[in-house]
């Protein structure tokens, strides 16, 4: 009865592991405008995430532990972990939105007047965006 409710959470995670894994092609075959406006090891990683969150709780849920326990836990620690990496949460959402609005493309000349930066981009990345300058210097903008 143990292995048989274990192989049920674990057929499915491992279905829907190997599509994020495949998440890049399934962009590009679904419909060609989402491929370039959607990073797929964005949304992979994602579910991936997803899918290791959903399936300790369901293990846990198989072996005897009570989810809402669990689950208030995890409410708990995510408001102490929230208010101590603040700073970093920013910056991941930051990362994100310019993932997802993307507002300069690679070799797009752009130009921040209150911050004086100006150049062609030559990698733009979930953690930092890479311009070179005028005199040939990257400047790198984490």
């Amino acid at each position: 009865m143990l292995t048989q409710s274990i192989l049920l959470v674990f057929y499915p995670v491992w279905f829907i592991w190997e599509v994020s894994l495949n998440m890049e092609g399934l962009l590009k075959t679904a419909d060609g405008r989402w491929a370039g406006r959607l990073s797929s090891s964005v949304i992979a990683r994602s579910i991936q995430l997803l899918i290791v969150v959903t399936t300790l709780l369901s293990l846990a849920r198989v072996f005897g532990y009570s989810l809402s326990t669990l689950l208030a836990f995890g409410g708990i620690g995510g408001v102490v972990l929230g208010l101590s990496a603040k700073d970093w949460l920013a910056n991941f959402f930051g990362g994100l939105m310019l993932m997802l609005d993307s507002p300069f493309a690679e070799g797009d000349w752009i130009r921040s007047p209150d911050r004086a930066i100006e150049g062609h981009v030559e990698k733009v990345g979930w953690r930092m965006t890479k311009i070179r300058t005028f005199d040939r210097r990257p400047h790198i903008r984490s």
